[in-house]
């Protein structure tokens, strides 16, 4: 185990814009954090059914899980709070978090179900013109399937202004990365 752990940090930032491009940057040697405002108000139940509140970050976040869980499938993810000292109290970041972390978790399950359900269709189809096209696809389903993203079930809140969380939030990343089955590799020579 090497004494030092040191990380080369992108950020994405989250634009829709650019999702296509940073697709071709995700791996699966990559630890994944998905950070968001806690200090901002979300209903996360309106975003699960759909409706325009005008704030989407729980969709956002599970669009960017799901294109996380596309390029790099198996994929080892963090849920990271910020702006946590601008929450008026403990119990109400709590709630905050777990509400966010718990819809994204369940948006994600309806697409892993929307996808099994695809791969029983692609299954039973027969071979004709498009056979390679299912085929493929296929496969694709199946890759992602078997190897869900190892999501984060709670949040880590911090605070970038009074530091609030964030040795949580080290030794977590720490952690993670010491996983060895979400990290087959860390430590070794890789080309």
């Amino acid at each position: 185990c090497p004494r030092d752990v040191h990380f080369l940090a992108y950020d994405a930032g989250g634009h829709e814009e650019y999702q296509e491009m940073e697709a071709l940057f995700l791996t699966q040697e990559a630890l994944y954090l998905l950070l968001w405002n806690v200090a901002e108000t979300y209903d996360t139940t309106e975003e699960l059914v759909g409706e325009d509140t005008g704030h989407h970050m729980t969709k956002i976040l599970a669009d960017w899980a799901t294109l996380i869980q596309t390029c790099a499938p198996g994929s080892k993810v963090l849920f990271v709070a910020s702006h946590a000292d601008e929450v008026e109290n403990d119990e109400v970041l709590h709630a905050r978090c777990c509400r966010m972390v718990g819809a994204v978790h369940a948006i994600l399950e309806t697409y892993r179900a929307a996808q099994q359900a695809e791969i029983r269709v692609l299954e039973t189809m027969e071979a004709g013109s498009n056979a390679i096209d299912h085929s493929l696809r296929l496969r694709q389903l199946k890759q992602i399937v078997s190897q869900p993203l190892q999501l984060a079930s709670e949040a880590i809140a911090v605070s970038a202004s009074s530091l609030q969380g964030v040795e949580t939030l080290r030794r977590a990343m720490i952690d993670a990365v010491l996983d060895s089955s979400a990290f087959p590799r860390f430590g070794q020579p890789v080309p």
